[in-house]
Parts: C-alpha cells; structure tokens; sequence
C-alpha cells in the first residue's frame, strides 16, 4: 500500500528545496538562465545537492572538482564519487589535481588558505576556458553562522560580522563573481533533500575531526551554544541580516568623507580634514582595505604621527606624511634603480613616461624659469664630464644649490620643499661621470657649471 502522506512530504522537501535555490537566483540577481555556471563539487552534501538542484532547474552546469591528494585513497574515492553524481545529472565534470602540501610550504601559509587559493585560482582559469562568468559554491545558513563566529572571536568590524554575501567578484576587478545560492537553506534542509532524491554523497573524515578551527566551531562550540540558546542559530541569523543593513549605511556615510578627504589619483588621504579620532579610524580602514592593509596596520597609521613612518602590503605601501598618509602601489613605486644615459644633445625617455630634451641653443633663446623645469649649462664644460645620466635618488646624495655656497644633504632639501616618501623616490637627478648633482629635474638646478659672459657653447636642458 502507498503511503500518500510519506509521498507527499519527499515531493514537498524536493520542491520547496529547488524553490529558495531558484528564488534566491532570481531575486538576487546571482545569474541568468542561459548563463554558464562553474559549480564547485567536492562530492559532499552540500555541493552535490546544489548541483542537483541547479541542473533540475534548467542550468547548464559544469561540475568542477579539486583533487588536493591530502586525503589518500579517500581523496581518490571522492573524484570518482563527483564524477559520478555529475554524469548521474547530466553535467560536464572537469577536474583539476594539485600538490597543496608544497604550495603551502613554498608560501608558508596553512593547507586550508593553499587550497583555498588554488581552488579559486583554477575556478578563474575554468571559467575563461568554458565561457562561464559564474563559480557557484555551496556554502549554506549553517556555513555561514560559522564564518560569524570565526570572525568575532578573531577580531573585525561591522564587515566581517556581516557573514558572506551572495555574491562578490571572484577579485578585485574581475567580472567573473563567485555566488551562493544557499545561503537561505540550512544543513537539514540539504539532508532532506538529497535523502528525497536518493542522492549520495561522500563525508569527508576531516569535517569530523577538530584540528581546524571552523570545525571546532562547528562540533564543539555551537553545540554548547545551542544547549544554553536552543534558538541561538537563529538569532546569530537574525543579527547578521541586521548588520547587513547597518553595513550599508556605514559605507553611505564613510563614503562622503573619503570623498572629501582622499585624493585616489595621488593617493593622499588628508586626516586633519577629519574632525573625530573614531571617523578618521573608520575612514583610514576603509581606504587602507583597498591597498591589501589589515585593520590593525589602518589602526597604527592612525595612531602614529611620526611623518615618514611606512607600512607595507602585498599590494602597495602606505607613508605617515604630515597629519596624512599617502598610499602607492607597488608596481607604481619608482625603482631606486632606475638610470638612462642621457641624450646630448636629443630627446631621453625616462621609465615612468618623462621626457628631457637636451638642446644647444644661443644666448637670445636663454629663458630662466623660477620652477626649475628648465636649466643651462655651459656646453663644453658639460662634454668634459659626460657621459651624463638621470637617476633615482639614493641616501646620503648632496647637492650644491644654484647661488649658494657649499652642499647640502638632498634630503634636507625634500624636507624643505616638504615632498613625502613617495614624492622623493619619484624625483629624476641630473648627474655627471663623477657623480655630481646638476640638477633636480622640475625642481632647482646646481651651482656646478653655469653659463658666464665666457661662455662660448649653451646648452639648455629641460622637462618637456
């Protein structure tokens, strides 16, 4: 005899399950049908039941796996388990193996952060070779209750306690944007499904054990929660999607101070324009977030007023300068290294796109210029010390003014005309076969080698 009611409660599960997945597509806006999806399938629960529920609705999926050899035998038994449950569904299963051990050791970072980095690393390349511009993951509800904890108890802001978004660039810049669709469905909510559908999934041993530390949340510490607050999940939901709200409110309003006070093409940001200590945090956070600067490092530039006092990311260095910081990139950052033969007389091209033209030139067309742009020099007494070149800065450099006596350390001359960290690297210095300081180009020119009433040759060089 058919039992209608057990029936009918598996019809509902499947149903209602396939229902939020569509529902949170559609009305986030996570991608279109007809799009190419990349679904990361380890094998496990979640990511087997959300391929299943993708492909029920119509999608044209490309199950990808990740091989990381950590697992033996087991590592093996899950790629034929995904590959199975993709042609089960009908969808391309490609798979891609790697040695996370030694990236980890070559890195010096964790196993986890090594996989994590060649998965999504992968799942880019993926998507440019089958046409994709969406990495479906399937992180749920459960998943990202931990990731809250894990946030709290290391230490973050309002952005952390936010919890995962539905949807963000797979990196800075990217169109390709790594989704998920369950976010609004919990553990359970997964089982019932698959259990509905008569899918299998594999469990990785790992996930028992509580050696990392978001299974540790996950089997120790929110249990002992939910024996205190039975409805803790709950409410740990409910104050995420508060924080989300607030969140974007926050960004509104730190947005119209960084407008105010930080110039994105020098990279400036002028704190003196910003009146309360706990705004010019917020402000310097959220500015230093964009260069790869954690929290802490924003917080000790705050704290910090020893102008010239440097910080460093991966992307980009950031310098303390008078009651501001000032941020550069590192591929911007001027080469102390850098040094070009200059052209006399000719047209010299320096790295960073600045061009000096060097000329002969009579006593009618001498212009003197009080910016420093442009100088003169007595022509023979240049060849005599040739071959000239243009250079970087370098420490301890000297450097005799035009009208004065005597030398002066160069860097007390950058103090005098107050350019930071940056600007000093930036600065071209004239220099001859003997290392002599001719002039600071678009700055001042030296006491070496002036044109006099004697002079029989002129030559004029300048920034053009």
């Amino acid at each position: 005899m058919i039992n209608h009611y057990f029936c009918a409660t598996f019809v509902d599960e499947m149903n209602s399950f396939v229902e939020k997945i569509a529902d949170c597509v559609s009305c986030r806006h996570l991608f279109a049908v007809g799009d190419r999806v990349v679904v990361a399938l380890s094998g496990g629960a979640d990511s087997v039941a959300l391929l299943s529920a993708l492909t029920r609705l119509g999608h044209d999926c490309v199950a990808a796996h990740c091989n990381f050899h950590l697992r033996g035998g087991e590592s093996d038994r899950d790629e034929a388990h995904a590959r199975c449950v993709a042609e089960r569904l009908g969808a391309k299963f490609v798979v891609e193996h790697f040695d996370a051990s030694g990236y980890a050791a070559e890195n010096k970072i964790s196993i986890e952060m090594a996989c994590r980095d060649l998965r999504y690393e992968w799942f880019g390349r993926l998507c440019q070779e089958v046409g994709a511009k969406v990495i479906a993951v399937a992180h749920h509800a459960d998943d990202n209750i931990e990731t809250f904890l894990l946030n709290l108890f290391r230490g973050t802001g309002i952005a952390g306690l936010r919890g995962m978004r539905y949807s963000r660039p797979l990196e800075e810049g990217s169109d390709i944007n790594v989704v998920r669709p369950m976010l609004d469905i919990c553990r359970a909510e997964v089982e019932a499904y698959l259990s509905a559908e008569g899918l299998d999934y594999v469990t990785d041993s790992t996930n028992l054990e509580n050696d990392f530390m978001r299974n540790r949340i996950r089997n120790v510490v929110l249990p002992a929660i939910e024996k205190v607050f039975p409805d803790a999940k709950h409410g740990i939901a409910t104050t995420m999607a508060n924080l989300t709200e607030d969140y974007g409110l926050n960004v509104s309003a730190l947005s119209r101070y960084i407008n105010d006070c930080f110039d994105e093409k020098s990279g400036r940001l002028r704190l003196l324009l910003v009146n309360d200590l706990s705004i010019a945090k917020a402000v310097t956070a959220a500015v230093a977030s964009r260069y790869g600067f954690s929290r802490q490092q924003a917080l000790d530039m705050t704290q910090t007023h020893q102008s010239g006092c440097r910080f460093e990311s991966k992307k980009a260095i950031a310098v303390v300068d008078r009651g501001g910081i000032v941020f550069t990139m590192r591929d911007a950052v001027p080469n102390a290294l850098d040094e070009v033969e200059l052209q006399l007389p000719g047209e010299t091209y320096l790295p960073d796109g600045i061009v000096i033209e060097t000329k002969f030139v009579t006593r009618d067309e001498v212009e003197f210029t009080r910016d420093g742009s442009t100088v003169y020099f007595d022509g023979d007494v240049l060849n005599e010390v040739s071959p000239l070149k243009m250079r970087r800065w370098q420490e301890g450099d000297r450097f005799r003014p035009f009208g004065m006596i005597g030398s002066r350390l160069l860097s007390d001359v950058f103090t005098d005309l107050k350019l930071n960290e940056m600007e000093k690297r930036s600065v071209w210095l004239l220099t001859d076969c003997v290392e002599r300081i001719l002039w600071i180009a678009g700055i001042r020119a030296s006491n070496h080698f002036p044109i006099t009433s004697t002079t029989l040759s002129i030559i004029r060089i300048r920034v053009i």
